[in-house]
């Protein structure tokens, strides 16, 4: 929805008609084109601070949607991952060539012995 802008100017000339109007739909008051205030009928201006104290009791979506600490460790082990294996096509090629690796130096551990 986008929202009717008057000028302060024709604010001034058509105070009545304008006041009336906003009780139907919020107006954008402009001075020099840039917008200063909106006017809204009073109805329109009381459900919308109710909903905002509805709002304020409520948890902010950002509270909502934060990850767990098991979940938050998740991630860092992922990226952890991602960056060590990052030069294989896929992670079960990569736990392979770990898994060798592995293989190789103990190999190396029991001649060394």
């Amino acid at each position: 929805m986008t929202l009717a802008t008057v000028s302060v100017t024709d604010l001034r000339r058509e105070t009545e008609r304008l006041l009336q109007r906003a009780k139907e739909e919020p107006l954008i008051i402009t001075k020099q084109g840039r917008p200063q205030v909106v006017v809204l009928g009073y109805a329109e201006y009381r459900k919308l601070k109710e909903r905002l104290t509805e709002l304020e009791g409520q948890t902010p979506p950002e509270e909502m949607f934060a990850p767990s600490p098991s979940q938050s460790k998740i991630r860092i082990l992922i990226k952890e991952l991602q960056g060590k294996y990052a030069g294989y096509p896929s992670l079960t090629k990569a736990l392979l060539t770990e898994r060798a690796k592995e293989r190789a130096r103990e190999a190396q551990n029991l001649r060394s012995r």
